[in-house]
């Protein structure tokens, strides 16, 4: 996360306005990310502080090659593919992986 203010602090903000806080994320892997943006500010005697998590969600890049599956009609085809997961953060060891294949009802036997 990188906040993109250029004007940090010494900003004044009249009663009841709004104001934007743009805040970039470009992460370098897969991971979820999560910081926070503090706006302090005072009114009169009184210290005030906001608080506003950020949480970044990453998807993983497109592999650079398609996989085809081709069979005939009425026929079925079965292929085992070795994956690379890039751009894991921090992976160690053997990682479980589950799916569950969702069949409209009807379409079983197809």
């Amino acid at each position: 996360f990188v906040l993109l203010m250029k004007k940090r602090t010494g900003v004044a903000m009249a009663p009841f306005s709004s104001i934007q806080i743009p805040v970039s994320f470009n992460p370098t892997s897969i991971a979820e990310k999560r910081a926070t943006v503090e706006v302090r500010g005072g009114y009169g005697p009184h210290n005030l502080c906001w608080v506003f998590p950020l949480r970044g969600l990453v998807n993983a890049p497109q592999h650079p090659r398609a996989f085809p599956f081709r069979c005939r009609a009425k026929t079925s085809v079965q292929e085992v593919l070795e994956l690379p997961l890039r751009s894991l953060a921090g992976m160690q060891g053997a990682e479980t992986f589950k799916y569950e294949l969702v069949v409209p009802p009807g379409m079983e036997d197809l």
